[in-house]
């Protein structure tokens, strides 16, 4: 029997939720069933990954995610004759400017089934009126030209499913994951020079404006002194730092906050954390919800995309308004005043993502819409 030809394709090749999401899929597929390859932007850990796992990469390198007509045109054309020349049977977009270039040259190049998967939709950032009729617009035309459109929660799939011939092209599959080798609490702390005996709220975020640092920054100036031995640690990288790190040198949280950057294999360092805490303004459905869930940390974050179908707010972890730092710090407070809380959103929280996110069932429901 032949070999169904998969080919995902993404703007950035850097390491992140929709780059996770991709290489989980790739590598994971039946290789009796499935042939695949990736199409990526410029290199980055993505694409290293894959390497390793003997998977075909095509770097478009003209890609990057600012528009840039001149280089976005060139990216088009490398990516039709990419298409034409190795004829996939299925063409899985992921982000919305590879949505947009796939589904026309995927059409141009007569891909039999276009699949988009939307990692959270970009008309929900924080942009101007005119900005997110652009993106509405944008993501409606993508619908249109897929075949399929996969939504990563319901929350995702209800604000687009009465736009106009749309119903019928979309699609729930909740990302999952599969089982974490976490490090033992002590040397995890260790790794990230946290003493054994602080209270540590933990984040692993890229940092970006859609993150939402900026509010837990404010949320930490305001409990320091309630708190003595709390400290933040903030695992990630991006554009944000420099804003960050002048917030904490102006509200003097030098001494509780670190910025630890990009640390590989980071989910394996939650034990270190007592509560992990994600301040987003705007999310899919985080994979890093997930991996806390995993690790058994009480959980509290924005109630944004599908993180509710996640969080079951004083069952599996509590829920916060976005940008309201007064509500941030009362759930904070209420965590950090009653451990045996704590124990129990954690382990409630772990049934749920070992029941309702796995990897496996993530790879079944979509193998389903290739067939």
């Amino acid at each position: 029997m032949e070999k169904i030809k998969i080919f995902y394709a993404i703007t950035k090749g850097n390491w992140g939720g929709a780059q996770k999401y991709v290489y989980d899929l790739a590598t994971h597929l039946s290789p009796e069933e499935f042939s695949v390859s990736v199409i990526a932007g410029q290199p980055g850990v993505l694409c290293e990954k894959l390497k390793t796992q003997n998977i075909p990469v095509y770097n478009l390198e003209s890609l990057d995610r600012d528009i840039n007509f001149t280089h976005d045109l060139t990216a088009f054309w490398e990516l039709l004759k990419i298409l034409r020349e190795h004829k996939p049977d299925i063409l899985h977009l992921n982000s919305p400017k590879m949505g947009l270039l796939g589904v026309l040259a995927g059409r141009l190049a007569g891909v039999k089934k276009i699949i988009y998967t939307s990692h959270g939709w970009p008309f929900l950032e924080n942009r101007s009126w005119f900005s997110k009729i652009f993106f509405k617009t944008l993501c409606w035309k993508i619908i249109l030209l897929s075949h399929q459109t996969i939504c990563i929660s319901q929350t995702e799939k209800n604000l687009v499913r009465n736009w106009l011939f749309a119903q019928k092209k979309l699609s729930v599959v909740y990302n999952g994951i599969e089982n974490i080798n976490f490090l033992e609490r002590k040397l995890a702390r260790e790794k990230l020079n946290l003493p054994e005996t602080s209270l540590v709220l933990g984040v692993i975020a890229e940092l970006h404006q859609n993150k939402g640092l900026t509010y837990l920054l404010d949320a930490m100036a305001e409990i320091r002194e309630e708190y003595p031995n709390l400290l933040l640690t903030i695992i990630g990288e991006g554009e944000e730092r420099k804003n960050l790190e002048a917030q904490i040198a102006y509200s003097k949280l030098q001494n509780q906050v670190t910025l630890a950057g990009n640390i590989p294999n980071a989910p394996t360092l939650l034990p270190a954390f007592d509560i992990f805490v994600l301040p987003s303004i705007k999310e899919g459905l985080p994979y890093v919800i997930l991996e806390a869930g995993l690790a058994s940390l009480p959980v509290i974050a924005s109630d944004v995309g599908g993180i509710h179908e996640v969080i079951e707010p004083e069952k599996t972890g509590l829920l916060t308004e976005a940008k309201n730092v007064p509500d941030l710090i009362l759930k904070i407070q209420n965590l950090i005043s009653d451990p045996e809380t704590q124990k129990v959103y954690g382990e409630n929280l772990k049934q749920k993502v070992e029941r309702e996110f796995s990897l496996e069932k993530m790879v079944r429901e979509t193998e389903k819409l290739y067939k």
